[in-house]
């Protein structure tokens, strides 16, 4: 599982996170605006999983979008 975080995140810094579910791998969203962040987990076959961490209140994104799974 990988978090994608902006380049200029305090995350950033860090190349792994060890969490209560397991090791988050960081990587670095040449396009992810700062304050945005999101997981990726491709777990090699057709499924991937999608979600998104953190998304600021100011954002463009419509109430209908902001509760849209990802698979």
């Amino acid at each position: 599982m990988q978090l994608y975080v902006c380049p200029r995140s305090e995350l950033a810094q860090h190349q792994i996170i060890e969490t209560a579910f397991g090791v988050l791998r960081i990587h670095l969203g040449d396009f992810i605006p700062k304050g945005y962040s999101y997981l990726f987990e491709d777990s090699g076959g057709e499924q991937r999983g999608f979600a998104w961490v953190s998304v600021p209140k100011t954002a463009n994104i419509t109430e209908n979008q902001r509760g849209q799974k990802y698979a």
